[in-house]
């Protein structure tokens, strides 16, 4: 799957979802349990700037910030183009 896809909504997003901001998913991937190595691309320094603002004030993810964005990632799973 592109990350970016994680920034669009799908055909199965609930009613008046937003999808969450790339920092969300930076703290998702660097709280995953599976996750060794978490990887940027962001696009210019403002966005690395925000991107790395999560370390600033870090924190966990809680249980239901979690799901939330486990079950976005799915769905963009099961609806995005893979890489060739």
């Amino acid at each position: 799957v592109r990350w970016g896809e994680l920034l669009k909504d799908t055909p199965d997003d609930p009613p008046d979802f937003t999808p969450p901001p790339a920092p969300d998913w930076y703290r998702f991937t660097l709280c995953h349990p599976g996750a060794i190595i978490t990887l940027m691309a962001p696009d210019g320094r403002a966005e690395l700037e925000e991107n790395l603002a999560l370390l600033d004030n870090w924190r966990g993810i809680p249980d239901a910030e979690y799901e939330k964005l486990k079950a976005h990632g799915d769905r963009v799973y099961a609806h995005a183009d893979a890489f060739p």
